[in-house]
C-alpha cells in the first residue's frame, strides 16, 4: 500500500515538473526567447525577483470585432438634459430685485458717462480705483466728472448729490490702453473665453438654451468630450493657461514662505499673446475667490493690459458681500457683458486675447 501511494506521489510530482518546462521552455511558447521586462533586487533580504514577458503586438494586427472596438475607444455616454433622475434637484430662481432706487450716472453705448433726466442737475465727482497690490487697492484724489464724456478712469468711484440726496457706486468701463500695433502683417484670430464656475454641460444647455442654439446656428464646435483635469477652478485653468498642473510648476501656494508670485513663474498664454500685439485681459467677477488668489500668492503685478480685481474689491467692500450680483441698480451680469462687448469694440481692428470668469451665482 505504501509502495501504491509511493508512486502517484511521483507520478504527480513528474505532472507538475512537465507542466511548468512546458510553460517556461522558448520553443513551447509564442516569443523566441524570455524578454526581461524588470530586476527588483533587495539587499537585505537577498531576494531578486526577475519579471518576464512581452506584448509582441500580434493581435494589433488582427481585425478587431466590432465589440472589441467599441471597448477599445472613448464612447461619450449621450444623457438626457432633463433626465427623471435629475431635475427633482433643479429650479428656477426668484427673480433679482434691486431696492434702492436707479443709478444716478450710467455709461451708455458710445462708452460716455450720463446722468438719468431725474438727477441732471446733480454734481458728481469720480477717484480712479487702481492696483497697487492684489490685496490692496489705491484710491486716487478726487475729480469733476464731466456728463457727455468718457469716464476718466476704467474703474472709479462715483459720487453724486444734488439738494438733498446722495448717492455712490463704483462703475467699471473699459478705456482703450493700447494702441493697434504697426508690425502685424495680417489678419489674426482674437480669442474670448468666457467661463462660469461650478457650471456643467448639461445644465448649460439645460439653463440658456437659447444660448446654446445660437451657437449651433453659427457653426460652433461644441466639445462634448472635454472634462476637466482636476477639481478646483486653479487646477482647471492652469493647465489651460500655461501647459503644466500646478504640482508641475513651482511653488505658489500662499501659506508658504518660499511661494512665488504666479506672475514670476507661471508661463502664462496671454504673455504670447501680449508680445505678438494683442490687447490681453483677465477678469473675475468675485476677488475673495480669485483662482490664483484664493489658494495661491496671486499677481506681483497686473497681468493684463485690462485686469479688473481691483474694481471687484471696491465693489464687494462697497456692498458688504463677496457676491455682489447687483451694480447699484444694475444687474451684475449685464455689467459684466456690456464690459466684454467693450473689450471687442474699443480694440476693433486689433487682435484680441481675453479671458472673463464668471463666478458669482
Amino acid at each position: 500500500m505504501r509502495l501504491l501511494h509511493n508512486l502517484w506521489s511521483i507520478l504527480l510530482l513528474a505532472i507538475v515538473c512537465t507542466a511548468f518546462y512546458v510553460r517556461l521552455n522558448p520553443k513551447y511558447r509564442k516569443i523566441s526567447a524570455p524578454i526581461v521586462v524588470a530586476q527588483l533586487y533587495n539587499n537585505k533580504t537577498r531576494i531578486k525577483i526577475t519579471i518576464l514577458g512581452q506584448d509582441d503586438g500580434s493581435r494589433r494586427k488582427q481585425k478587431l470585432k466590432a465589440n472589441e472596438k467599441n471597448s477599445m475607444t472613448c464612447n461619450i455616454p449621450k444623457l438626457d438634459v432633463n433626465g427623471s433622475d435629475v431635475i427633482k434637484f433643479f429650479s428656477d430662481p426668484s427673480p433679482i430685485h434691486c431696492k434702492q432706487g436707479e443709478n444716478w450716472v450710467y455709461i451708455d453705448k458710445d462708452n460716455t458717462a450720463r446722468l438719468i433726466p431725474e438727477r441732471k442737475g446733480a454734481n458728481c465727482h469720480t477717484q480712479a480705483i487702481s492696483f497697487e497690490t492684489d490685496t490692496r487697492n489705491m484710491i486716487g484724489p478726487k475729480e469733476i466728472l464731466v456728463v457727455g464724456k468718457e469716464l476718466p478712469h476704467e474703474m472709479a468711484i462715483v459720487t453724486c448729490s444734488d439738494n438733498t440726496t446722495t448717492w455712490e457706486a463704483s462703475l467699471l468701463s473699459l478705456r482703450k490702453v493700447k494702441k493697434a500695433t504697426k508690425n502685424i502683417q495680417r489678419k489674426r484670430w482674437s480669442v474670448l473665453m468666457m467661463s462660469f464656475d461650478s457650471e456643467q454641460k448639461l445644465n448649460f444647455r439645460r439653463k440658456l438654451p437659447t444660448t446654446v442654439g445660437i451657437l449651433e446656428e453659427l457653426g460652433a464646435v461644441i466639445m462634448n468630450g472635454y472634462n476637466i483635469v482636476g477639481d478646483g477652478t486653479p487646477q482647471v485653468f492652469i493647465p489651460i493657461l500655461t501647459g503644466g498642473t500646478e504640482e508641475e510648476l513651482p511653488l505658489t501656494r500662499k501659506r508658504f514662505d518660499n511661494a512665488s508670485f504666479v506672475d514670476d513663474v507661471y508661463p502664462f498664454i496671454w504673455s504670447n499673446f501680449s508680445q505678438a500685439g494683442y490687447a490681453t485681459l483677465f477678469a473675475e467677477d468675485q476677488s475673495n475667490l480669485g483662482m490664483m488668489n484664493y489658494r495661491l500668492k496671486g499677481f506681483r503685478r497686473p497681468p493684463t493690459d485690462h485686469y479688473t480685481r481691483p474694481y471687484f474689491k471696491q465693489n464687494e467692500r462697497m456692498w458688504r458681500t463677496n457676491n455682489v450680483r447687483r451694480v447699484g441698480s444694475d444687474l451684475q451680469h449685464k455689467h459684466w457683458l456690456r464690459y466684454a462687448r467693450q473689450f471687442l469694440e474699443v480694440y476693433k481692428g486689433v487682435p484680441r486675447f481675453g479671458l472673463m470668469h464668471h463666478c458669482v451665482r
